[in-house]
């Protein structure tokens, strides 16, 4: 029986051998490697979770707006002094009186288009409570708040609509010069976009609201 070239001991220490520095080199460059991916898809994650939960909460802000200027808008009568619902109408302002605190007393209400940047505009809130005896509205005392950003409608937010409208989407709004008489619907539009010059698109919004107190005038 042939003898084996190599004793026992060098088989046994062969066989027990560790890593070479090479491979430890290699194994730690790898280790390093998917330590750095998994931290980059996390940061991603975080940066498309957090960018969803901005857009989710804008989303609900304008739609606190809409519901509110809704049932500020439906509310809508004669003011403090007797004066018509509706004071002005353009496509980027809207103005009309409407008892927003409850507090029995017709408050003067304008929501208005305003250029913020040269991508977008802010559509503001502004309120005259009138005071004195009789009742005064002074326009130096109008308190004035944004209540949507980033609005990207520039041209038209505000359509009206006579007492021929039929809820239809195709039905013509009331052509410029408006006669203010005449409004009995008003429909609110605007895009908006989260995150101005980015994905994703511009979301949009809408809501249409018949004003009671001219219902059947």
């Amino acid at each position: 029986m042939k003898k084996s070239l190599y004793p026992i001991s060098y088989i046994l220490y062969s066989r027990k051998r560790g890593f070479t520095l090479i491979e430890l080199i290699v194994g730690m460059g790898l280790v390093a490697i998917v330590v750095f991916m998994i931290g980059a898809i996390g940061n991603q994650f975080s940066v498309i979770g957090n960018f969803v939960n901005q857009k989710l909460q804008n989303r609900m802000d304008v739609e606190r707006v809409y519901q509110t200027m809704t049932r500020e808008v439906r509310s809508a009568g004669a003011s403090g002094l007797g004066g018509y619902a509706v004071e002005s109408a353009t496509p980027t302002s809207f103005a009309f009186y409407s008892d927003i605190d409850s507090d029995g007393v017709m408050d003067h209400v304008r929501y208005f288009l305003s250029t913020s940047t040269a991508a977008t505009s802010t559509i503001n809130k502004g309120v005259i409570k009138p005071t004195g005896s009789p009742l005064v509205y002074a326009s130096s005392s109008e308190i004035i708040n944004p209540v949507i950003q980033n609005s990207i409608s520039t041209s038209t937010i505000f359509k009206y609509y006579d007492a021929n409208y039929t809820g239809s989407t195709s039905t013509n709004p009331l052509g410029y010069p408006i006669s203010i008489s005449s409004i009995r619907v008003v429909r609110i539009e605007t895009w908006v976009d989260v995150n101005p010059g980015q994905t994703p698109l511009p979301t949009y919004f809408t809501g249409t609201v018949e004003i009671r107190s001219l219902k059947n005038n």
